[in-house]
């Protein structure tokens, strides 16, 4: 996970040149309120020091990193054993934010729309697509944010989430990287799939999308899992393909332990690539 962070992050800074100004405090963990739906919902944020220097220049890329289920997000962003997200904010100078998930009979999640989310979605109580919105306009009130560069990534319910996201708002985000994660939109199954498609056909813009799995994974399974509504990775890759207008598909690397492919010719040059470990 640390070399998919630091891979993604990369890809975020180098889209454009970008440097800062903000009111957050260099080299420190903030926990930021956002009342929502009429309960207070968080996020925590880091702005790296390596950037303090130069906080007369103009803006700065972010990188939002959504945890799985049952993870919090002050694990996601203090885990400096593992994802190391500080350390990769620092190395490329880019303001790291953590949303919080709501808690649920499972633990900390994400209403990502699957019956398998630990939330009911029949009472519509849980808006996380308008949450992560917010989150990102109370960051750019705080930052001058590079609107050019956003990262949007996940890891599990977070990775749905990241995807889901764009379905909803693809204009907002420069680049998505979802590690076990699928497209799973309210209202679920074909109706979600469908949903997500006919917003995307409805704007001119859209991001770069990364998506990884693993062939071993248990709960996101290579070959999908009906009962929560999961399409298998090599279809939700392909319906990406298709909903980006993407004209070229190629196996792009394979070296032994991971593989890679991805679409090209895609609008607004949002390639789409899945690597498959």
């Amino acid at each position: 996970l640390y070399w998919i962070m630091r891979c993604c992050i990369f890809l975020c800074v180098t889209v454009v040149a970008c440097s800062l100004a903000a009111s957050f405090v260099p080299g420190e963990i903030e926990l930021v309120t956002i009342p929502t739906d009429g309960i207070d919902r968080y996020y925590f944020a880091y702005f790296p020091k390596s950037r303090q220097a130069s906080l007369s220049l103009s803006t700065i890329p972010v990188a939002m990193f959504l945890h799985d289920f049952d993870v919090s997000c002050f694990e996601t962003m203090t885990d400096d054993a593992t994802l190391q997200l500080k350390r990769s904010a620092e190395a490329f100078g880019v303001l790291l934010v953590a949303p919080c998930g709501v808690v649920s009979k499972i633990g900390p999640t994400w209403n990502t729309g699957s019956p398998c989310s630990g939330i009911d979605n029949t009472t519509g109580a849980v808006d996380d697509e308008q949450f992560l919105l917010s989150v990102l306009n109370s960051v750019s009130s705080r930052a001058n944010v590079n609107t050019s560069a956003v990262a949007l990534i996940g890891y599990g319910f977070g990775g749905m989430m990241a995807q889901n996201m764009i379905c909803v708002a693809p204009e907002k985000f420069t680049l998505s990287g979802s590690v076990a994660g699928l497209v799973t939109l309210s209202p679920g199954n074909l109706d979600g799939l469908a949903q997500c498609t006919s917003n995307l056909n409805a704007v001119a813009s859209r991001p770069r999308s990364i998506l990884i799995s693993g062939d071993q994974d248990g709960e996101v399974g290579w070959s999908g899992e009906p009962l929560c509504a999961y399409p298998t990775p090599v279809e939700n890759f392909m319906q990406w393909g298709s909903r980006n207008g993407c004209t070229s598909l190629k196996e792009n690397w394979n070296n032994g332990l991971l593989e890679s492919r991805k679409y090209t010719g895609c609008l607004s040059n949002a390639d789409v690539e899945l690597i498959r470990w």
